[in-house]
């Protein structure tokens, strides 16, 4: 309980449930979810040192096993393995895919596919690219975040 909020969480994970475990039971109906028309987010939040950037698999997975790669890797190849086996399947549909990559850290929005997001004015030391988050008809988006399309 912080103040008058209260907050419930799913589960817990331990340091020595593995990657695959964790997407599993995490992630891999949220994913599904998308094939239906629904956003997903996947939140890594805690202090430094705690293993978000292990668990989420953002850093260089060239010549990493795949059973030790985190969530974000995870998240990619079970989207395209998913939509080759749909093209198998007689109900396939077409699917445009896109990504975004947002990081916040120290209060403040990174378009980690933006390399300009990290430059900062040398007057103010502001950002040079400001991102906001925006709620619109209980829609959150981030506005000036880009966003790629991807086939692969």
């Amino acid at each position: 309980m912080i103040g008058t909020k209260s907050f419930n969480f799913d589960r817990v994970y331990w340091d020595t449930d593995s990657q695959e475990y964790i997407f599993d039971t995490c992630t891999k109906n949220l994913v599904l979810g998308c094939f239906h028309g629904f956003n997903a987010t996947i939140l890594a939040y805690g202090q430094t040192g705690s293993g978000k950037t292990h668990t989420m698999g953002t850093g260089c997975t060239l010549g990493v096993p795949f059973d030790t790669v985190g969530i974000v890797p995870r998240v990619f190849k079970f989207i395209f393995d998913e939509l080759e086996m749909r093209k198998q399947g007689s109900d396939y549909s077409e699917f445009k895919i896109k990504i975004a990559f947002l990081e916040l850290y120290k209060e403040e929005l990174h378009d980690l596919l933006d390399p300009a997001s990290m430059l900062r004015d040398r007057i103010t030391g502001k950002p040079a690219k400001e991102l906001t988050i925006r709620e619109e008809k209980n829609i959150i988006s981030v506005r000036g975040l880009k966003e790629i399309e991807v086939s692969n």
